[in-house]
């Protein structure tokens, strides 16, 4: 970020700085950028407009770009807080550096920082004049009264952070004749990856790689078709994660900052650095895991004898499991599962036959009316099926303002198993009778105490118990 600088009304280098404040607020939550400036001599100036080349004179005598042109290398201000930070001092009081902008920065020039300011919230500037003198200090500089003039102009921001990056995406298919099929993704993206038509903002801004796998396999190839099992089996597994370039928590601090500031604190070990970086890296990732495994629709067909056809053929079978582990920097884990098995059985009659119970009665006068009338002796079709669902996700937050607490895990469960049947039945040719039932059970609490018991037989079993 720069500005020219022009200063006058005071004798020397120092007597006045001029102040820049950047932030959410310009109290408590602010950066402080302070430059000495160097007064222009007073002398009398002949503008001629066609003279560019005197113009040009004038106007660095004016301006003294040298001494006053202000340079701030925003970066500097993340180094700044890291510093802070990693020394434990108080947020709450000023801190300030000098010599963070090198040899590109105004000399004399310092940094400072109140409270917890971020360079991506920054909604008001405030610019100053400050006068450096202290009363209290005998080499201190400046005037005990100061009565100073400057003239700011072109603050504007230049140099920007042009990272680049680059994404790939990878896909794989495999087909193993009718038996299997493997089907692979893997994605990887990198800081600073945007499309042409992207604003900076709009650039990626974290490391991210992903991959899924999945696979197929049709188990009833292995037994010969004329026994006309089916037996697909579906198991997939997936992963995703995403390093940010900027401490969420700080905001405007580079990962690569809090690597440099830990490797460049002589007062820890090699393995107590490599610690540190290693714990920040699993705090402000966002990782995500998959497992899962299907098998849907176990069934048979075909079957030559007819308790078989009647039973076995008619039945189906499926299991479904999924597992997954997530965390961010909000979460210090999520964990969850769920599995739902299900059987199902469908017989339907196509053909049945209607008898006529009161066939006797065609040769008794009055009652041979009733002679006529037929009545279905099996029912048109029977359903039923039986499931059981179960379902648990606990999880646990982090705490921002104190990262050693620990907050209370949160934990939900679900177990339920539900019966249904239905059955149709033709009483006459024009009066079908369908019955439908249904019953759930609720099993949540006999599942919770099974848990129970089970952490409570592993912490007895744990090396703290024995």
């Amino acid at each position: 970020m720069r500005m020219f600088v022009h200063g006058e009304g005071f004798d020397e280098r120092g007597d006045a700085e001029l102040v820049i404040r950047m932030g959410n607020d310009l109290e408590n939550n602010f950066y402080e950028y302070r430059q000495p400036v160097t007064p222009s001599i007073e002398r009398d100036f002949t503008y001629d407009i066609n003279d560019r080349g005197g113009l040009i004179v004038d106007a660095e005598d004016i301006w003294l770009y040298d001494e006053n042109s202000a340079n701030i290398i925003i970066s500097a201000f993340n180094v700044l807080k890291q510093n802070r930070n990693t020394t434990n001092q108080d947020p709450s009081e000023i801190f300030e550096q000098v010599g963070l902008l090198g040899e590109e920065g105004v000399q004399g020039a310092v940094l400072a920082i109140k409270g917890n300011p971020s360079l991506d919230k920054i909604s008001e500037i405030g610019l100053g004049i400050r006068n450096p003198f202290d009363p209290t200090d005998m080499n201190t500089s400046g005037q005990a009264s100061l009565n100073a003039e400057m003239w700011l102009n072109e603050l504007r921001v230049s140099g920007f952070d042009n990272e680049q990056g680059w994404a790939a995406n990878a896909k794989s298919s495999v087909k193993f004749a009718d038996f299997a099929t493997l089907n692979a993704n893997m994605t990887r993206r990198t800081n600073g990856f945007g499309g042409l038509e992207s604003r900076f903002e709009n650039r990626s801004v974290s490391d991210q790689f992903g991959y899924n796998i999945s696979s197929t396999i049709n188990l009833h190839k292995l037994i010969p078709d004329r026994y006309g099992w089916n037996f697909p089996v579906t198991i997939s597994t997936a992963r995703d994660s995403q390093t940010p370039k900027f401490l969420p928590d700080q905001g405007d601090i580079r990962l690569t900052d809090f690597i440099d500031a830990v490797n460049s604190d002589e007062n820890l070990s090699s393995d107590a650095k490599q610690d540190s970086i290693d714990t920040r890296i699993r705090d402000i990732q966002t990782i995500s895991e998959r497992f899962s495994i299907n098998l849907s629709d176990i069934s048979k067909r075909n079957s030559k004898g007819n308790l078989a056809k009647y039973t076995l053929d008619n039945t189906r079978l499926s299991f479904v499991y999924n597992t997954g582990s997530s965390q961010n920097p909000q979460l210090q884990f999520q964990n969850k599962w769920d599995y739902q098995a299900s059987v199902s059985y469908n017989l339907s009659l196509r053909r049945v036959k209607l008898f006529t119970p009161f066939g006797f009665t065609r040769n008794i006068p009055i009652a041979k009316v009733l002679s006529g009338f037929r009545m279905g002796y099996l029912p048109t079709a029977v359903t039923m099926s039986s499931s059981l669902v179960r379902n648990y996700n606990e999880s646990r937050r982090r705490s921002l303002a104190d990262p050693t607490s620990v907050q209370p895990l949160q934990q939900s469960h679900n177990f339920t198993q539900r019966n249904n049947f239905s059955l149709n039945y033709n009483f006459t040719q024009s009066i079908p009778i369908t019955i439908r039932t249904s019953t759930n059970f609720d099993l949540a609490n006999a599942g919770i105490e099974s848990r129970r018991s089970e952490e409570h037989t592993s912490e007895l079993q744990s090396p703290d118990h024995l």
